[in-house]
């Protein structure tokens, strides 16, 4: 990439003062081609987050401010509650990409899309959000973590295994913890397009796992992909999710496990 090119995160900066700055010493340490690739992977993330607010504004300008109340009662959260701030990145994600505002028939982000606003976006910037709108949500177990990278992770779900580009998260990730989480793939590579902000010890992330399959009438995993991008199955599975993680399950991680 031209050094003095835009920056490809959209921030209308050249990329040397941006992105093409912004290494830590462990991506700088990786080789070219690993080193491409985490920078691709850190464009992505910047482009989520900018998109991420477009998109809210939009649906603001749009519908006004009721829609985001008609989407936490959809979720569940009443009106005298506070949406939990553990889930509260994860409830974004959905709320733009997988719930059906009365008033469009659509999510919002595929409204987007054929909206003015929508089509004078940058190509990128339309993949990713189709992209969004395809990902399932995913019980993912962390494989191993490269810090300041990104981790393995599988899908448990669908027993779909990939890496994943989160450099800040990989500080608070550990192996065989199970994550709950929508992963989107843009330009080559995948990042977390919305994240539970509790993590499960594996015996608890198997119990529910099972218990998930169960309730789906499948004995083990792969749940059927239509069910994984049901908006109602994702807040069912989010809130078991969380309950899990408060409860803990009386599980203690150093058990061992078969």
């Amino acid at each position: 990439m031209d050094r003095n090119a835009p920056c490809p995160c959209g921030s209308g900066k050249k990329f040397k003062k941006c992105h093409g700055a912004a290494v830590p010493p462990e991506a700088a340490a990786l080789p070219a081609e690993a080193r491409a690739e985490w920078l691709r992977g850190d464009v992505v993330l910047q482009r989520q987050k900018r998109v991420g607010q477009e998109l809210l504004d939009w649906a603001e300008k749009k519908m006004g401010a009721e829609w985001i109340d008609a989407s936490l009662d959809a979720w569940g959260v009443t009106e005298d509650e506070d949406i939990d701030e553990g889930v509260a990145d994860l409830f974004t994600t959905w709320s733009l990409f997988n719930y059906e505002p009365a008033s469009l028939g659509r999510p919002i982000a595929a409204a987007w899309l054929d909206d003015a606003a929508g089509k004078r976006a940058d190509l990128d910037t339309r993949a990713l959000v189709s992209a969004a709108l395809r990902a399932p949500l995913g019980l993912w177990e962390v494989e191993t973590v490269e810090a300041g990278v990104g981790a393995t992770i599988t899908d448990r779900f669908s027993n779909t295994t990939c890496f994943v580009h989160e450099p800040d998260l990989t500080h608070d990730l550990g192996p065989s913890e199970f994550v709950l989480a929508y992963v989107v793939e843009a330009d080559g590579v995948r990042v977390f397009s919305g994240l539970h902000a509790d993590t499960l010890v594996i015996v608890d992330g198997k119990e529910l796992l099972a218990d998930v399959c169960a309730d789906a009438g499948v004995s083990a995993a792969p749940l059927p992909a239509e069910l994984q991008r049901d908006p109602s199955w994702q807040i069912r599975v989010s809130r078991r999710f969380s309950e899990t993680a408060t409860a803990g399950y009386g599980s203690d991680p150093d058990d061992d496990v078969e």
